[in-house]
């Protein structure tokens, strides 16, 4: 009976792993699947080569940090991220932008975009859960506790 259970209790481990695998690969928003304007905050997963890059909401024209990333990992329920680079925004002037953002219509204009490769990796893990909404008819993602939604624009 304990030998049924233990093989139950991997084939239920390894079936979640492979379902997590075979959906997880995309671009998951916050909130919702549908984009309109710009994009709120998102991950991007790769699982053929376990990469991810998470990019902060467009609708705060002020922020300098466009996206980071690196490798990631699935065990259980818990996801393990090892971020090895940032992609900021450099220099430029604010500007009022015609696009509503979260900063009163500022926006950065003018500057450079600058990837910077990090060192000294610091393993961060958060608990993850992966499954489907049925009111939404679509895949989600939880990472500490906030919805993601696999966008419509794949």
């Amino acid at each position: 009976m304990k030998i049924k259970l233990l093989f139950l209790a991997i084939c239920i481990v390894a079936s979640f792993n492979t379902y997590a695998k075979r959906v997880l690969t995309g671009t998951w928003q916050e909130q919702t699947n549908k984009t309109s304007s710009a994009f709120l905050d998102r991950y991007y997963f790769n699982n053929a080569d376990s990469t991810f890059e998470f990019f902060p909401t467009e609708y705060n024209g002020l922020n300098r940090v466009l996206s980071f990333g690196g490798k990631f990992r699935l065990e259980k329920d818990t996801i393990f991220f090892n971020v090895t680079f940032i992609r900021e925004y450099i220099g430029g002037y604010p500007t009022r932008s015609r696009i509503t953002t979260m900063s009163d219509k500022w926006e950065l204009t003018e500057g450079v975009i600058n990837l910077k490769k990090l060192e000294g990796i610091k393993e961060e893990s958060v608990v993850f859960k992966i499954g489907y909404d049925n009111g939404k008819k679509t895949d989600y993602i939880s990472i500490d506790g906030n919805l993601f939604f696999k966008t419509q624009d794949e």
